[in-house]
């Protein structure tokens, strides 16, 4: 048995504390992903680091005074004020219980079996975690195509999470490549005698989300980071090896050293949690992403796009852009974080409102909810002018009271799939 050199336990030690702990995000995204499999209701965060406010809040305001509220700011560790100093907070842990844990057990010669149960450990999190990550893609359901309304959207008027998202989900087929080479990796990470290929994968994975998070904004920067960081520390025990092999071409081993457990009763057991843990969590991650496909795919066909063609209010309204009454398109659309589709009303400058809408085909009335105004609905009366079939485009006629207005609204149901981008075929020779 070789013995560590003292700065060599104590980074241990520490990589042990920060990295160890930080797995209570993987294991929340499980929870995440158990309870969206079983339940639309929001997920309760609070759970996992409700008990976190006080000591986050704490220490921001004693040391870092980043200006965290815990009474406005949700207890969630994204890319916000809880989730720096939750990092900041397990830093500090790291770096004072590995002195501690230095001083308790300082006859302690070597790591070797703690730290090889504990690559075990980090490297079936990073696994699970990529595994989940990459089937979300290769359904696809993390990046679906873009609903009517980021459709209609200008560019300019885009954000830089939704471009990549539409991106993204405008080409499943890139998305389910994606989805693959994460798999892969997982798959790689899941066997001992492929863990270092599995490392190489990832790590070329991760660097690919950890960019893209960083320069689109997407809000799980510091989390993707987390990953890559796992990958390195699963990575850092081959790199002389391969370094050797890369850049010298020498003949290099890459097996390591394995611990295993005597008892019949023990490798059983060993076997059961290395085994069904994941094979548990990844068949519940499953069938949560297949259930959020089909209903992603039964919304998408509950879309509608109408185009405003008249607006009577009184007298009929032109179509100015000054005009802050009059609609220039209904849209019936919806979202991946939404159970069902609502409603957005875009006037002539382009501003929205959303609401939530119910339509009663035996009363012939459609309702708009303003989700902050639910005591006061706006209720129309609808016909169809000129019904599928009639020939042309269909129409709806909405008549009832807008912001203390009788109106009457006639619109033409344009076709989402007549949309360039909807219907453009993917084409390898093109002349």
């Amino acid at each position: 048995m070789d013995t560590w050199r003292p700065s060599r336990r104590y980074f241990f030690r520490f990589w042990f504390i920060f990295l160890g702990s930080s797995t209570i995000i993987c294991w929340e995204n499980m929870g995440d992903m158990i309870h969206r499999t079983f339940s639309t209701a929001q997920f309760n965060f609070d759970a996992f680091y409700g008990f976190l406010r006080g000591p986050v809040h704490w220490l921001d305001a004693h040391l870092f005074h980043t200006g965290y509220d815990p009474k406005t700011q949700q207890p969630f560790p994204g890319d916000n004020h809880f989730g720096v100093l939750f990092y900041l907070l397990l830093l500090v842990i790291a770096l004072i219980g590995a002195i501690v844990w230095g001083i308790l057990d300082r006859k302690r010669q070597d790591y070797n079996r703690l730290g090889y149960w504990f690559s075990v450990y980090l490297r079936y999190m990073l696994a699970i975690t990529l595994f989940i990550y990459g089937f979300d893609k290769l359904i696809p359901v993390q990046m679906v195509f873009p609903n009517i309304e980021n459709l209609l959207r200008p560019m300019g008027e885009s954000t830089r999470f939704l471009t990549l998202w539409n991106f993204m989900g405008v080409a499943p087929g890139y998305q389910m490549v994606t989805g693959s080479t994460e798999i892969i990796a997982a798959l790689l990470l899941f066997n001992r005698r492929t863990v270092a290929l599995g490392c190489i994968v990832a790590l070329v994975v991760l660097i690919n989300v950890v960019s893209l998070n960083i320069f689109y904004n997407v809000v799980v920067k510091l989390f993707s980071m987390q990953l890559l960081l796992y990958t390195l520390y699963l990575l850092y025990p081959y790199l002389r090896r391969l370094l050797r092999l890369f850049f010298t071409g020498q003949s290099v081993s890459l097996a390591m050293r394995n611990y295993q457990f005597h008892s019949p009763g023990k490798k059983r057991a060993l076997t059961a949690v290395l085994v069904g843990v994941p094979l548990i969590l990844l068949t519940i991650g499953g069938v949560g992403i297949l259930q959020r496909y089909h209903r992603h795919a039964t919304n998408a066909r509950l879309q509608k796009y109408y185009e405003i063609k008249t607006f009577v209010a009184k007298d009929t309204l032109p179509p100015l852009l000054t005009d802050t009454l009059r609609w220039k398109r209904l849209l019936i659309s919806y979202s991946a974080y939404t159970p069902r589709p609502y409603a957005v009303v875009s006037y002539m400058q382009d501003d929205q409102d959303f609401f939530y809408f119910e339509i009663d085909s035996a009363k012939r009335t459609f309702t708009l909810k303003d989700p902050d105004d639910s005591l006061h609905p706006h209720v129309f009366s609808y016909s169809n002018p000129a019904p599928p079939g009639a020939g042309g485009r269909s129409q709806m006629l909405l008549t009832g009271d807008w912001k203390g207005r009788d109106v009457q609204i006639l619109m033409n149901d344009i076709p989402i799939d007549s949309m360039r981008l909807v219907k453009e075929p993917i084409r390898l020779i093109r002349d």
